[in-house]
């Protein structure tokens, strides 16, 4: 069967006969909504970045694939940073896999004329697109590896209840929290913002706090209070601020999701260290959504930093997915590089890849 692939700039562009397709991959994140491609390309990448949707469809034009890029020199990278948790293809579940792999090969063969590399992340290693990735472009004549990727913390916990959350929790960090915040109400200076109408006062508390803490600051500053609105117009907003003697002294923002919430952003004023405010809003918050939106998993985001063992102890790799150019000199060096890289890797010279 002829595939037919079309690029459009923009999400806003493509036809609504894709738009089934964003919607079957809306349960498996957020990450991969319409509603995300849309907002990162306006809020969190370069202007005049050059992005593309490629869109494979049947001659009928039932979609088949969709894989949202961006464009820098001769490479393509996914349509990801380091605001997002999740990248993956958008195929069509009902296509056989080998017309997925026929259209995923198509894209392939029209990413080849113009790429030495394409590169995308982060993806997790379990990702059921992955085989078909693999095989589709090695059909397009790609030579295609892998690389490790942030792993993510997370914990089960469904039909979990925020006391017997707090009851499990390590005794270490449980007295901490009790010894040092012993001075206050378990309930001093909480508030939860969930409502659109609440989020632009949620979102200066948070970025209040974020300004004083050890955090960089933001190298788009429209980003998260346009992601905080998206986040509250579904519904799947969490922002969490403890105030202390009326000064917001630790914020977070989670995203509640399809039985899933995520940790995204946390921070922290150094001022309150001694109170070990950060912990204990964590512990609030892991409550408040345990209880009120009872997800069946929580985690806690990209990264494997000491103090996320504490709270998520289960842990999933991600991994970053590539595919080099062999008719290019630049493909070919690339892909040595790499694979000299990962038997060094494999021979103890250095971890990771």
């Amino acid at each position: 069967m002829t595939v037919i692939v079309e690029e459009f700039r923009d999400v806003a562009r493509m036809p609504a006969r894709f738009g089934p397709l964003f919607a079957r991959h809306e349960a498996r994140s957020i990450f991969l909504t319409r509603d995300w491609f849309a907002l990162l390309p306006a809020c969190g990448f370069e202007r005049n970045s050059a992005l593309a949707f490629m869109a494979a469809s049947a001659p009928s034009g039932e979609p088949l694939a969709v894989l949202p890029l961006a464009f820098s020199g001769a490479g393509a990278s996914s349509l990801a940073n380091f605001y997002s948790l999740r990248f993956a293809p958008l195929l069509n579940e009902d296509a056989s896999p080998g017309l997925r792999i026929e259209a995923l090969a198509a894209i392939g063969a029209d990413l080849k004329r113009r790429c030495t590399l394409v590169h995308l992340k982060p993806m997790a290693g379990d990702d059921p697109s992955l085989p078909l990735m693999n095989e589709a472009f090695r059909r397009a004549g790609f030579l295609v590896d892998s690389h490790a990727g942030s792993p993510m913390r997370y914990r089960d916990t469904a039909g979990l209840s925020g006391s017997d959350f707090a009851a499990q929790l390590g005794s270490r960090l449980r007295n901490s929290i009790r010894r040092n915040m012993k001075v206050r109400e378990p309930s001093d200076g909480f508030s939860l913002f969930t409502a659109q109408e609440d989020t632009a006062r949620g979102i200066g508390l948070f970025e209040a706090v974020y300004a004083r803490s050890w955090k960089g600051a933001e190298p788009f500053p429209a980003f998260m209070p346009a992601f905080a609105a998206m986040l509250a117009r579904r519904g799947a907003l969490r922002l969490g601020v403890w105030e202390i003697d009326g000064r917001p002294a630790a914020a977070q923002l989670w995203i509640v999701h399809e039985r899933q919430a995520t940790i995204y952003k946390l921070a922290h004023d150094p001022d309150y260290d001694d109170l070990s405010v950060g912990s204990a809003l964590t512990l609030r918050m892991f409550q408040e959504v345990l209880d009120r939106d009872s997800p069946a998993r929580i985690d806690f985001g990209l990264g494997d930093e000491p103090f996320k063992s504490d709270w998520t102890p289960c842990r999933a790799d991600g991994l970053g997915w590539l595919a080099f150019n062999p008719s290019t000199v630049t493909g070919l060096l690339q892909a040595a590089r790499h694979r000299a890289g990962r038997l060094f890797s494999l021979s103890g010279g250095r971890n990771g890849v």
